[in-house]
């Protein structure tokens, strides 16, 4: 049952990780311009920052319903380290994806 477990866990850390990158895009202006496996990393990192700082802060879920300031938590995360990953990745040129050059090579 262990590797069941880890391979569900596995499944639920990458859906949860682009559900968490797909609000982050949408609440973010513009065209980010990162393709869709670095949503989901960007997703999972946000996500897990979220929950550090909801840790840090003491929360806890203690009505057993559902954790919505957890999740306002992952979220704001996730808007954060997508917008730094749309800042540090690469844009493409409009020449076929190839950069142009000083030489224009």
């Amino acid at each position: 049952m262990g590797f069941f477990g880890g391979v569900w866990g596995l499944i639920v850390l990458i859906v949860s990780g682009l559900v968490f990158g797909l609000i982050a895009k949408a609440i973010l202006p513009g065209k980010q311009g990162i393709p869709l496996w670095l949503t989901i990393l960007a997703g999972i990192v946000g996500a897990f920052l979220g929950n550090l700082v909801a840790s840090w802060v003491g929360y806890t879920n203690a009505n057993g319903g559902l954790p919505w300031f957890r999740w306002v938590l992952d979220i704001i995360g996730s808007v954060v380290v997508v917008a730094i990953a749309s800042a540090v990745y690469p844009k493409r040129s409009h020449s076929g994806g190839r950069r142009s050059t000083a030489m224009g090579h």
